[in-house]
């Protein structure tokens, strides 16, 4: 992988979750119909685990198919917002850590000859897949500074 994008992917990985110990009532949410923070965070786990999948899972030099997924229905059927939330951050924030060592340990030339299909959508590289992770992750942590207010 990549050093400068794993160090990104480590820095954000890293921020966010400074971010999310600093809120101590993540009950708010940016709009009535919208997600709580924890349900974002949420959100965030359930794509963590999509994308561990993809990467136990992919083809060295071929491509592999993926459902999409309906992301609502996942945070729905989870109950994120009773789960308790400093075990939830650590859920994420581990999770990350492991998805971390292991795009680390995938070969350059994998990153870019395997690819993935994901819910009728063109193939992506794996290393696209990944960029698209944290890009993803970023987007999500911008919604929660609009929810928490920093």
């Amino acid at each position: 992988m990549d050093a400068a994008l794993l160090d990104r992917c480590t820095h954000t990985v890293d921020r966010i979750h400074r971010l999310l110990l600093s809120i101590p009532e993540p009950e708010q949410r940016e709009r009535a119909d919208g997600w709580s923070v924890p349900e974002v965070v949420g959100h965030l786990v359930d794509s963590a685990g999509n994308n561990h999948q993809r990467v136990c899972r992919y083809v060295p030099g071929g491509e592999l198919t993926f459902p999409a997924y309906d992301q609502r229905e996942f945070v729905s059927r989870a109950g994120y917002n009773s789960f308790e939330w400093p075990v939830l951050i650590t859920l994420w924030h581990s999770y990350n850590l492991l998805l971390l060592h292991m795009f680390a340990r995938i070969p350059d030339d994998r990153l870019l000859s395997s690819t993935v299909a994901i819910g009728g959508s063109e193939p992506i590289s794996l290393n696209r897949l990944i960029g698209d992770y944290y890009t993803h992750m970023e987007i999500h942590e911008a919604q929660i500074r609009r929810i928490v207010g920093v």
